[in-house]
């Protein structure tokens, strides 16, 4: 007579099954942290773009309102020491 299969001892039956299952809830925790921290990411580059964006509308209108004002020439006859 041959035996077919192994069977396990006793207290071991589905553990097999229970670390599978640790193992694809530990996977699926790690892809959702790195779902949130792509998002996270996406948020701080957007801000980033936006700051930047606003910043450069703000000096394309100090500019122009600086030299028109005359500020700048005296800021520059300053640095130069122009008299």
């Amino acid at each position: 007579m041959m035996a077919t299969g192994v069977r396990p001892g006793r207290g071991q039956r589905g553990s097999v099954m229970l670390v599978s299952l640790i193992f694809i809830f530990i996977i699926t925790v790690l892809g959702f942290a790195l779902f949130n921290l792509g998002v996270v990411e996406s948020r701080l580059v957007r801000t980033s773009e936006t700051d930047t964006r606003a910043f450069e509308i703000a000096q394309t209108g100090v500019e122009p309102r600086a030299w028109n004002d005359g500020l700048a020439r005296r800021l520059l006859d300053v640095l130069v020491g122009a008299p």
